[in-house]
């Protein structure tokens, strides 16, 4: 019969690492191959939007219409770049005196872009009644609003004419002096891209 294995030995040390070095050998050379064109540059964007300029003008005087055709009002010239748009606004408060009698106290405003009217506008008081009487003051307001497009690049020029027929002797007046609180007339106009 065989006896028991006996316990292993003892493992040895390791030895030291041997004197062999690791050396990195040098970076080759760039290729050869050429930078490739430039690609094509991107849409331009389109033109930006807003306000361009703003010009204005007010009746600076007493100022009557009465007893005929249309005499100017208020004025404003403008130069223009091409494709812009107008943005015009006018008001006005008049005062409306005469007409006795049955005859319409009535003022005609129209507004005019390089002598060709656009748009207007008109206030109408009744009579003051029969048998020729002499008719009361009266004060009266218009507007206008308009969008003037297709102007050429240029010098321009955007008006208000006035009218009162005069029945009875009716007149209009605006007495920015005399009747500041009650009275004016006002052209404003915008030029702007869209």
């Amino acid at each position: 019969m065989t006896g028991p294995t006996g316990p292993g030995g003892v493992t040895g040390f390791t030895g030291p690492t041997g004197p062999g070095s690791t050396e990195t050998g040098p970076t080759g050379p760039t290729g050869a191959g050429s930078t490739g064109p430039t690609g094509p540059g991107g849409a331009t964007g389109s033109a930006g939007t807003g306000l361009v300029q703003t010009q204005s003008a007010d009746v600076a005087k007493e100022t009557t219409a009465g007893g005929g055709g249309f005499t100017t009002l208020v004025s404003v010239p403008i130069v223009t770049g091409a494709g812009s748009t107008l943005l015009v606004s006018f008001s006005a408060s008049a005062g409306v005196s005469g007409g006795g009698g049955t005859a319409l106290l009535q003022t005609f405003y129209r507004l005019r872009l390089d002598g060709v009217v656009v748009k207007g506008a008109g206030t109408t008081a009744p009579p003051t009644g029969g048998g020729g009487g002499t008719g009361g003051n009266r004060e009266e307001s218009a507007s206008i609003v308009a969008r003037l497009t297709g102007l050429t690049a240029g010098a321009h020029t955007v008006d208000v004419e006035w009218s009162n027929p005069g029945g009875g002797g009716a007149t209009s007046t605006i007495n920015v002096v005399a009747n500041p609180d009650s009275q004016h007339g006002t052209l404003i106009v915008e030029e702007v891209t869209v």
